[in-house]
């Protein structure tokens, strides 16, 4: 084995193209008298100003030398003489507090007008079409990676904060909070979330308030991280809004009133815009259903609306359903011809002689009707009725059939017939036809439910007939609530331009046919049981078609339970 040769002095050369290019050094007695010696160095004092009487404050560290006299305030200087701050500068009160204004103003238009909007516009972006969102009222990462349910409860806190002065407002607070509860939007509930989507999807890591207050169940699925969804908004956007805004009355405790429901209403479609103005769930399966949820929710204040009008016509004390009712619906569906009622009338006015009474005293009437809805007596109802009939007499009106309870949906709308040979009212009236309308499960958004509602294999229990019932569940159907049924609606005051936006309506309530023994007719009449429902509360064909065509979710909606172990 041979050693290897040593590099000689020409082999460690480097080439003159490599050298390094460094810069000239100063020469030494310039280096000389730029630095001094160590002995020669001689310490010279700082000039520091005195501080202001009283106790050193944060407040005088915050205002700087504002507090401080002129004269402590000239003595701040180096060892060279300079001053350590800028005396250039106005510190008189006047020139102070004029720079805390600006300085207060400055951050109020950078808080306030820029990242609040203002009470008289807070709800606009979902009512104006011409409003256009101030830039920064939300600002918060959207991506999809992160979990849905996280980025819309970014959202909520975002729409809460930029509408700060009008959620000011007690009651708007309230439906905001009506509409979070509705949906699940609080993260101490308990539920299960998904996951984001993407290739770098993050997992939702459920609050300690949400673990603590779960059930065994529960806790069971977030430790195992079942993948499922139980905020409403996310799993069914468009079922989940439907259901809410047709139940709007109802939630916001304003069956009379209906301006409480309009507002939530209003609120919900902003904040359902808002949503979409800032793509905060931007995923490909949920994008759409919330593009069409919202397009709905700016169009339910005006169906509520609309829907409380039919409700007025139908309540209406000198109406044809009112006053019909009066004269032949009788008592909880007994039945009634005119000669009964009057006599009824007549033997329920006699006086009643203080020693037949109880002590004198005597329990005052109570009107469970609407507001400014006044009854009329049987004498009243026929004057109201006869013109309407005519010339059938309302004598020989009488009751047909009847339905305890029947909640029917309107699907056409006849115009009056002109050439009719009945009552007066069929020539002038509109006619709407109605068919039933049974409860389906799109209107079970509220519970998921892990078990099939009906044919779940439990045995249901004998049904309970007590022996003396109460008088309103003695009402018996005399027909089966079965077919088309027809009624009849004023149409003054009302827009008939385009009437379309009737149709889809739902009613709940008491039918009744009445029939005329001479003219062997018969027409129906209803008494609501409840407020009329808008005209978007079940979905169309078209709508149900537009949901199936939307992108699959890549998680199941509801989570696959296993029941524990006894």
């Amino acid at each position: 084995m041979t050693n290897p040769v040593a590099p000689t002095d020409d082999e460690h050369r480097v080439p003159d193209h490599h050298f390094l290019a460094y810069p000239p050094f100063p020469a030494k007695d310039q280096t000389a008298a730029m630095v001094e010696s160590f002995e020669d160095f001689k310490q010279e004092p700082i000039m520091m100003p005195s501080l202001p009487p009283g106790d050193y404050t944060d407040d005088d560290l915050r205002r700087g030398l504002d507090g401080w006299t002129d004269e402590a305030a000239m003595t701040g200087t180096d060892a060279y003489g300079q001053q350590l701050i800028d005396l250039s500068i106005d510190r008189t009160p006047e020139a102070v507090a004029a720079a805390k204004r600006d300085r207060s103003n400055r951050y109020n238009e950078r808080q306030r007008l820029r990242w609040r909007v203002n009470v008289v516009d807070a709800f606009k972006i979902g009512s104006d079409p011409n409003w256009n969102e101030p830039e920064g009222t939300l600002n918060v990462d959207c991506d999809i990676s992160r979990p849905p349910f996280n980025r819309l409860m970014d959202a909520t806190l975002g729409f809460l904060d930029s509408r700060f002065d009008a959620f000011g407002n007690k009651r708007w607070k309230q439906l905001f909070v009506m509409i979070r509860y509705g949906f699940g939007l609080k993260t101490e509930f308990s539920g299960l979330h998904w996951p984001g989507s993407g290739s770098y999807a993050q997992k939702y890591h459920y609050t300690h308030a949400a673990r603590r207050g779960a059930s065994y169940e529960q806790r069971g699925l977030m430790n195992l991280d079942t993948i499922g969804e139980s905020c409403a908004l996310l799993r069914s956007p468009e079922q989940a809004t439907r259901g809410f805004l047709a139940m709007a009355r109802r939630e916001a405790e304003a069956v009379w009133d209906i301006e409480s429901a309009k507002k939530l209403t209003e609120i919900f479609a902003a904040f359902l815009a808002y949503l979409e103005h800032y793509e905060v769930l931007s995923d490909a399966y949920l994008a759409p259903a919330i593009r069409r949820a919202s397009l709905m929710a700016k169009a339910a204040s005006l169906a509520l609306v609309q829907s409380k009008q039919i409700e007025d016509k139908i309540d209406q004390p000198d109406g044809l359903n009112h006053a019909a009712w009066v004269l032949l619906g009788g008592t909880y569906g007994n039945r009634q011809v005119v000669a009964s009622v009057i006599a009824a009338e007549a033997e329920k006015e006699q006086v009643v002689d203080d020693d037949e009474s109880d002590g004198g005293w005597s329990a005052p009437d109570l009107d469970l009707s609407s507001p400014g809805m006044a009854s009329l007596t049987a004498t009243q109802a026929i004057e109201v009725l006869q013109p309407m009939f005519d010339p059938v007499p309302v004598e020989s009106l009488r009751q047909v059939n009847y339905l305890p309870f029947s909640r029917r949906k309107v699907v056409a709308l006849l115009p009056p017939d002109t050439s009719s040979s009945g009552p007066a009212f069929t020539k002038t009236y509109y006619r709407l036809r109605t068919v039933p309308a049974p409860w389906t499960d799109e209107e079970r958004w509220r519970e998921p439910g892990r078990r099939a509602r009906e044919g779940d294999g439990e045995e249901e229990e004998d049904e309970v007939v007590e022996e003396h019932p109460a008088i309103f569940e003695k009402e018996e159907a005399t027909m089966e609530d079965t077919g088309d049924i027809d009624f009849w609606i004023d149409p003054a005051g009302l827009d008939m331009a385009d009437p379309t936006w009737i149709i889809g309506m739902g009613f709940r309530a008491r039918w009744a046919e009445i029939g005329s023994s001479i003219e062997g007719q018969s027409w129906w009449i209803l008494k609501l049981k409840d407020y009329v429902l808008p005209a978007f509360w079940q979905s169309t064909e078209q709508e149900r078609l537009a949901v199936q065509n939307d992108p699959a979710a890549p998680y199941p909606a509801q989570a696959v339970v296993a029941e524990p172990p006894e």
